[in-house]
């Protein structure tokens, strides 16, 4: 039974790596290869395993992906009718919520088409943001467009995201003016009404302090007032896990009530004949989950981590004692059952994990330690054994996640989480109660949270590193298995030689004159990556939207891990605006950076100006400044952006910033003969404003690289530019078509592309 649930789901994951879905027509192809299950033998049962989790998890994907949201109503303004379906998550520039679509108008046309979208509703000077309240119902003019997220290496996989919530599309509302609130309530989200009164209540009843933002996450799991200092600690130190309401705290919460009850059950005599006392903690412990749950708003962890605790509840009451690896088996079996999707999740992978760590590691005998140095080890050990998987999915580990997991676990789930909810619960009858219970909580917290913060002030406590091939990872394994393995079993220091090339080994090595280039996908802006046989140069940042919302931090930080980059030897950031130096800050705090040139100092403490004549070589590649010029100033700061030409054995690349066309003739007059570039970043994303036709026939790219956002508002990249580089013989590559583009400049030329889109391709991402 256990290898044929490991084989389903293994079943499910290999779905999830498919660029397309099979049809439901050929679906039924694959049915007779269950009949394999009836053989004596077990490589056929396994296979036949194998293929049902498959063709299962095929027929979900393809569930979810019915009812699309058409490509003819993106970017239109459409009137919505429906439902706010979950709580609203409202900041400094306004409001994002979930809304159930009943009914869409276009033009005069009525369609039935119904789904879920996420909107972002704007703060406007002119028109006051009403109140939203999950369960209300109205009608709404919005702009909408298909799920589309930024596509790098090491990134989050926001598509995969949206396509396992349910997401049909992502817009804003417009007209506000317009909007309207209909008298009825949508009952269907009655749950998420009661979490509005919770949280609401919450936010009045808890002291202002600095674990404000943690206690509302961990009462019931919403977010929204974590800040970015709450994450980089959390992220620093392993403790980010605690603020999911995950397997953790439900199945603490569940192992209290069933300890609890099972006392309170087992003083009678009476109700002992009638019901055992361990079947009737178990109900207890099954209800106590299902609240906690409930209340968490039943997201996707929170879902599997309630499955896991029933499973295991209900092989209590209605079977006989199973063993934990069989009960560890049918829970998997009963998530992926509930969701196939899960196996998307790094939290899937972790959490299974982590339980199947602690299981194999008491299995060992540990006698003569006290449950401290047992709490302890088993820290150690899933600090060790979850290495390299947090390597692989985050390139980063906490090197302190023992250490501060060993406080902060029992200290969060032992005593804040249990005194948390009991106040959760009296704050609507006893408000004074739950005032004197939330200091208490808000105290320990903020002592906790205290050491937290000198935890991830040590200077080595996060590890980046990138896992340079599977079999790296494979080997990782199987060392952490060696190494974990009970006393007395042969071989276990081999253990450390299967870690070795886990730490030792990087990404393929360039040889000297070589180059990479890759131009990322942070929407509509600008970030570039170029890296030597030993060095590497950032040009650009991405933009930094929000506190929140960093793509130095969510996309170029990520990537550099992927390189294994453990330094970054020059940041160039060609102009001020935002969508250029937005992630610039974070770069700096996350790596050393050796050089840091721009063309707007002033905003940049510690950088030096760009201008022309600037030059270096590292490894055998050239870098050479053509703009600007040294104290020419021009009317525009986009003209004022720095504009660098590398040149490799292989071929050379020209990234132009935002420069117009006062600059572009600028270049021609003074270097029009060193312009010549094989790869080009269009300048100014492709506006209108750039790229006259003397430029485009001076740099002649054989490749025209566009970094635009999925239908910027600016219309980028224009027609006529794009037509005039064709004209030129030029191949265009998008970034919001193509994902991260990369070039390999090799001794024997450029090489094609390498489009991670089209590389990486799965079938609920964006075509």
């Amino acid at each position: 039974m256990r290898l044929g649930i490991i084989a389903f789901a293994f079943g499910c994951w290999l779905c999830q790596q498919q660029a397309q879905l099979i049809s439901s027509d050929w679906l039924w192809a694959g049915l007779p290869a269950l009949a394999l299950i009836f053989l004596p033998r077990i490589f056929p049962k396994l296979l036949a395993a194998l293929v049902m989790g498959f063709l299962y998890a095929n027929a979900y994907g393809l569930y979810m992906a019915s009812q699309p949201f058409s490509s003819d109503w993106e970017r239109q303004t459409l009137r919505i009718t429906g439902a706010v379906a979950s709580l609203p998550q409202v900041d400094e520039q306004g409001a994002s919520f979930l809304f159930h679509v009943e009914q869409l108008q276009w033009h005069e046309h009525v369609y039935s088409w119904q789904g879920k979208v996420r909107l972002r509703w704007r703060d406007d000077s002119r028109h006051e943001r009403p109140v939203l309240r999950a369960g209300d119902r109205w009608q709404l003019s919005v702009r909408l467009q298909r799920p589309h997220g930024n596509a790098n290496p090491g990134s989050f996989d926001a598509e995969a995201w949206m396509f396992a919530q349910g997401i049909k599309a992502t817009g804003s509302v417009t007209a506000a003016e317009q909007a309207r609130v209909l008298p009825e309530v949508d009952h269907r989200f009655a749950l998420h009404r009661v979490r509005q009164a919770v949280f609401d209540r919450l936010q009045q009843t808890l002291p202002d302090s600095v674990s404000k933002g943690l206690l509302v996450a961990l009462a019931m799991g919403d977010r929204s007032l974590m800040t970015a200092e709450h994450w980089r600690v959390l992220m620093a130190t392993g403790t980010n896990h605690l603020m999911a309401i995950s397997g953790l705290h439900i199945g603490l919460l569940a192992g209290l009530a069933f300890w609890l009850a099972r006392w309170l059950w087992s003083r009678s005599a009476a109700l002992c004949l009638r019901l055992p006392a361990p079947k009737a903690a178990a109900w207890a412990a099954m209800l106590a989950a299902t609240l906690y749950a409930l209340l968490a708003g039943f997201a996707v962890p929170t879902q599997r981590a309630w499955v896991m605790t029933m499973v295991v509840m209900w092989a209590l009451c209605f079977f006989r004692p199973l063993a934990k690896s069989q009960v560890l088996c049918l829970a998997l079996l009963a998530v992926l059952c509930w969701d196939p999707l899960a196996v998307l999740s790094a939290g899937f992978w972790l959490s299974f994990a982590a339980v199947t760590l602690i299981v194999y590691v008491l299995a060992h005998r540990w006698r003569g330690y006290s449950r401290w140095q047992q709490w302890g080890r088993i820290q150690w050990a899933l600090g060790v054994a979850l290495l390299p998987l947090t390597l692989l999915f985050f390139q980063q580990s906490s090197l302190l996640a023992p250490l501060a997991n060993w406080v902060a676990v029992p200290w969060v789930s032992v005593l804040v989480v249990p005194a948390l909810l009991i106040g959760c619960g009296v704050m609507f009858i006893w408000p004074w109660l739950a005032t004197w219970i939330f200091a208490l909580v808000s105290g320990a917290m903020d002592w906790l949270w205290l050491l937290l913060q000198w935890l991830a002030s040590w200077p080595l406590a996060v590890w980046q590193h990138a896992i340079a091939a599977p079999w790296v990872l494979l080997a990782a394994m199987l060392g952490v298995a060696l190494l974990l393995a009970p006393r007395g079993w042969p071989g276990r220091v081999l253990g450390l030689v299967f870690l070795l090339p886990l730490v030792a080994l990087a990404p393929n090595q360039l040889a000297e004159g070589e180059a990479d280039f890759y131009l990322l996908d942070v929407g509509q802006g600008l970030a570039a990556v170029v890296r030597t046989q030993q060095h590497w140069l950032v040009f650009d940042a991405g933009a930094r939207i929000s506190d929140e919302l960093d793509l130095g931090q969510s996309v170029v930080g990520p990537f550099l891990r992927t390189l294994a980059a453990t330094r970054i030897d020059a940041l160039l950031v060609s102009h001020g605006d935002n969508d250029h130096i937005g992630g610039v800050e974070f770069l700096r705090r996350q790596w050393p950076v050796k050089r840091l040139l721009t063309s707007v100092p002033q905003r940049l403490p510690g950088s030096e100006p760009c201008h022309v004549g600037q030059h270096w070589q590292w490894d055998g590649v050239d870098f050479e400044m053509l703009h600007p010029h040294d104290g020419q100033l021009l009317r525009s700061e986009n003209d004022q952006s720095c504009v660098l030409r590398v040149r490799s054995a292989g071929g050379s690349v020209l990234l132009a910033g935002d420069i117009e066309l006062r600059a572009e003739q600028q270049l021609l007059e003074r270097d029009a003969d060193r312009l010549q570039a094989d790869i080009l970043v269009a300048p100014h994303h492709g506006s209108k404003t750039s790229s006259s036709a003397e430029f485009v026939a001076a740099v002649q790219p054989e490749y025209v690289l566009y970094a635009v956002g999925y239908h910027n508002r600016f219309g980028h990249p224009s027609p006529q530019v794009m037509a005039r580089y064709r004209a030129q013989g030029s191949q265009a590559l998008r970034s919001d078509v193509d994902g991260n583009i990369g070039f390999q400049l090799r001794q024997t030329g450029i090489g094609e592309p390498q489009l991670y889109r089209q590389q990486y391709r799965r079938y609920w991402h964006w075509q």
